[in-house]
């Protein structure tokens, strides 16, 4: 078998060939999560080493557990208990397809109502915003060293900010909201 130094002069990413088709290790695998209030299904590519991904795909199906009660009834002995190595993208992958198949299982059940307006709900805008936050500002240490919606991050991303406007905001579902990027402490944005 050749060594690293010698398979680096073959292949623009050793690791790749090293790993293809001779074992079950892929290099990214594409995660479908199915809403548990029946809109569209989310698919998610995952590339090996990059842990933020599966950590939120993880997060986001826990989440979905614990904010839907009928959901967390039945994942609270199974995926709620599980500690997954984000790592392991097939273990990854492993855990979203239980959980599709639980959230599959309750959506053809007659007496589950999944009424999407009754989650609408202040924690998912906030974990909504912290995952679109964490997928736009890829390096976040090079931008600010602050955690998100932490009291000293920019305002404009600010989940407590963003809560204070939307009600003096009065927005209606035809409104388009455009964010300026006017920078530090300052929110320039214009709804039309």
């Amino acid at each position: 078998m050749l060594n690293f130094r010698v398979m680096k002069w073959f292949s623009k990413d050793p690791l790749e060939d090293l790993f293809s088709k001779k074992t079950e290790f892929k290099m990214s695998h594409d995660i479908r999560l199915v809403s548990p209030v029946g809109s569209d299904d989310a698919y998610v590519t995952v590339r090996w080493g990059n842990i933020e991904s599966a950590e939120n795909i993880i997060s986001a199906i826990k989440f979905a557990c614990k904010t839907i009660p009928e959901l967390e009834i039945i994942a609270q002995n199974t995926l709620l208990k599980m500690n997954i190595d984000v790592t392991d993208l097939a273990l990854v992958k492993a855990f979203a397809e239980a959980y599709n198949s639980i959230t599959i299982d309750l959506l053809s059940k007659k007496n589950f109502k999944n009424d999407p307006e009754q989650f609408v709900t202040r924690d998912v805008l906030r974990f909504i915003l912290k995952l679109c936050y964490e997928k736009s500002v890829t390096y976040t240490d090079n931008l600010q060293r602050n955690s998100t919606f932490s009291n000293q991050i920019y305002g404009e991303v600010s989940f407590e900010l963003l809560d204070e406007l939307m009600p003096k905001l009065a927005i209606k579902p035809d409104d388009v909201f455009i964010d300026l990027g006017s920078g530090m402490f300052i929110l320039a944005s214009d709804a039309f």
